[in-house]
């Protein structure tokens, strides 16, 4: 009798296998504007090259610097890049210096062609990790300037010639901080909804230079996985030296009587 409930107990007490920790499978970063050569931030995002006609100067921008965005000129002080298995996107709001700006949401898919890698700071290159551009848009929010949709630069994957350049994260990857967590991306800017037929559209060509933060991960969740009763770990760990101890008095109980 006192085995059986022993074993019972001892077997309630180690039924949180049922329990198990689910991993977190994403990370989330914040995203800020680089380091330039005088050691202040850059920018964030920069229109640095027309097609097709356009002046540099992005049609409608004002200020200084009128063709530099920064995520730290929004409310929330930075954008967000996440992670989520071969998947990853980023979001937030861009401003130049006379508070013009662009809401950005960009969507990518891992890949292992790099295209053109680029690598200016001279990091090691071994760990880092590369995107396509699956669908892109920077929104104007006023709109004074056009808004746009964007794709990676370059025709093809393959070639010589107008390759693609893929989105590159890692240490160094910004292309200019060597020892920094970053993020570049090269992209095309073709205005939305814009008739050709009608009048010339706007297009540019433009980089986001990155450093990310890691934002602190969310505490393990634990889920049940269905197949045994959960018993909240507190209690288990109580009932578990019970059990032991149970086991050791029956043990003492048995022997007495073979002696007796």
């Amino acid at each position: 009798m006192f085995i059986r409930t022993a074993l019972l107990v001892a077997a309630t007490a180690l039924g949180i296998t049922g329990l198990t920790a689910e991993p977190a499978s994403a990370a989330t970063y914040s995203a800020t504007s680089f380091y330039g050569k005088t050691g202040n931030k850059a920018n964030s995002a920069i229109f640095n090259k027309r097609l097709r006609g356009f002046r540099n100067r992005l049609r409608g921008a004002k200020g200084r610097y009128h063709n530099n965005f920064y995520f730290e000129n929004s409310a929330a002080g930075a954008g967000t890049f996440k992670m989520d298995g071969n998947k990853a996107s980023l979001t937030g709001i861009l401003r130049n210096a006379a508070g013009q700006g662009y809401e950005v949401t960009i969507n990518y898919q891992r890949t292992k062609n790099p295209g053109v890698r680029h690598n200016r700071s001279r990091a090691s290159t071994s760990d880092w990790s590369y995107f396509k551009m699956t669908s892109g848009t920077m929104t104007s929010l006023n709109g004074e300037l056009a808004s746009f949709d964007l794709s990676l630069m370059g025709r093809k994957w393959d070639g010589r010639k107008r390759r693609k350049v893929a989105t590159q994260f890692g240490v160094g990857a910004n292309n200019w901080n060597r020892d920094l967590l970053g993020l570049f991306t090269r992209f095309r800017a073709v205005e939305q909804n814009c008739d050709r037929s009608v009048k010339r559209c706007r297009r540019y060509n433009g980089s986001f230079k990155l450093v990310l933060t890691e934002n602190d991960p969310p505490a393990p969740a634990l889920i049940d996985d269905g197949n045994t009763a959960v018993v909240p770990l507190p209690a288990s760990a109580l009932l578990l030296p019970a059990a032991i101890g149970m086991l050791g008095l029956s043990g003492g109980i048995a022997r007495l009587r073979r002696q007796a």
